[in-house]
C-alpha cells in the first residue's frame, strides 16, 4: 500500500494493514527484496479474469522475466488455485504457495477439521500426475496447506515450537514444501519495510505524488541492493547510501537558463572549469540586488558564481567547488 488519504478512484481502504488508506501496488520481488516489476491496481476490469485476479495480476507480472526455468515462484492464498499452477508449470515456471481450502479442486487430501485433530506436525499429502502439482496439509498452531510444482515433502526438518503440556520447546516434524515456502516468501514485505523505514516526506497536493515518490525510494532500495551485491565486503546501510547518493546530487552545480522559445527554465549541470583565480572574478554580486539563498550552507547571499550562476557565500564558494 503506497500511502494517500487525498480523493482519487483509485485510493483503497484495507482493514488490518499498516497503511489502511492509499494506493494498492501489486509487486514482483525477489526473497531478498530488490524489485523485479509492478503494477498499480486501477479497480476492477472490464476484462474477465481467466484464473482469478490474483492469477492474472502474476501472469501479468511475471512477463518482466526472460528466463522462467531460472526463478521459483512464491506467492499467498490470494493468488493460488490449481488452475493457475497447471498453467505456470506449462510456461515453465516452478511455483509454490498456500493454497485456500475452497480451491483445491477436490483433492482428497484430509479435511482441515480432521488434520486440526492430530499431533502438531502430522501432515496428509496428494500428488496430481496429470499436471504434476505437490499438495501437503500439515498442523502446526493452526492447519496450512501447500501446493506446488517444484517441492515435494521430503527432506523432512525439525523445526522448534513451545509446548503448553509441557512447558518447553519442542521439535516437530516440517515438510520440505512448507520450509522452502518460509524461506523464500517475504521478499514484497522487505521491500515495503526498507522503503517506509526511510520514505521522502516532502508533500505534494497532486493525486499522482504519493505515487511518483514510492518509486523513487523502491528505485534507491533497488540500488542499494545492487551496490552490496557488487562490493560484498563493504557494510554500507542503506541510510549511508541515501546520504551518499543526496550527498553527490546536492554538491553537484545547476546552472538554469530561460529557452528562448518557451520562456520555461531549464536545469543542467554544469561544473566549473576553472571556478576562481587569485583575484575571485568568478565569485560577484547579483545583479539585481536581492539576496538568494546559498547552494551550500542554504542562508541568504549578496553573492553568486558567475559560471554556475547559483548564489554562494565567499566563504562557502572552495567548499562548494572543492578546491
Amino acid at each position: 500500500m503506497i500511502p494517500y488519504r487525498g480523493r482519487h478512484s483509485c485510493k483503497m481502504f484495507i482493514k488490518g494493514k499498516p497503511i489502511r488508506f492509499g494506493y494498492k501496488s501489486w509487486i514482483l520481488a525477489s526473497s531478498d527484496g530488490y524489485v523485479f516489476s509492478f503494477d498499480i491496481y486501477q479497480g476492477k476490469s472490464e476484462n474477465k479474469y481467466e484464473y482469478g485476479l490474483g492469477g492474472n495480476v502474476i501472469i501479468k507480472l511475471l512477463k518482466a522475466l526472460q528466463k522462467p526455468n531460472y526463478h521459483k515462484i512464491y506467492f499467498d492464498n490470494f493468488f493460488t488455485s490449481f488452475k493457475l499452477l497447471s498453467y505456470l508449470k506449462q510456461m515453465g515456471y516452478f511455483a509454490t504457495g498456500t493454497v485456500r481450502d475452497n480451491r483445491i479442486e477436490h483433492c482428497p487430501v484430509e479435511s482441515i477439521k480432521v488434520v486440526a485433530k492430530k499431533e502438531r506436525g502430522y501432515y496428509d499429502y496428494r500428488f496430481e500426475k496429470l499436471s504434476e502439482i505437490f499438495v501437503v496439509r500439515w498442523n502446526d498452531n493452526s492447519v496450512v496447506t501447500v501446493a506446488s510444482t517444484c517441492h515435494t515433502i521430503s527432506l523432512l526438518s525439525n523445526v522448534s515450537r513451545y509446548s503448553k503440556k509441557i512447558s518447553s520447546k519442542i521439535k516437530i516434524p516440517q515438510p520440505n514444501m512448507v520450509t522452502a515456502y518460509n524461506k523464500h516468501m517475504g521478499g514484497v514485505d522487505l521491500c515495503d519495510n526498507l522503503i517506509s523505514t526511510y520514505r521522502i516526506k516532502i508533500r505534494g497536493k497532486k493525486w499522482w505524488w504519493p505515487i511518483f515518490t514510492n518509486f523513487i525510494d523502491a528505485a534507491l532500495v533497488n540500488s542499494w541492493k545492487i551496490w552490496k551485491f557488487v562490493n560484498r565486503d563493504d557494510k554500507k546501510s542503506l541510510l549511508a547510501f541515501r546520504r551518499g547518493v543526496t550527498n553527490y546530487l546536492l554538491r553537484t552545480p545547476v546552472k538554469i537558463e530561460k529557452n528562448s522559445s518557451t520562456g520555461h527554465a531549464s536545469q543542467f549541470a554544469l561544473q566549473c572549469e576553472n571556478p576562481i583565480d587569485s583575484s575571485g572574478q568568478y565569485l560577484s554580486k547579483i545583479i539585481d540586488g536581492k539576496r538568494r539563498r546559498c547552494r551550500y550552507c542554504h542562508t541568504h547571499s549578496r553573492y553568486m558564481c558567475q559560471t554556475c550562476q547559483i548564489a554562494l557565500h565567499i566563504k562557502c564558494f572552495k567548499d562548494f567547488h572543492n578546491i
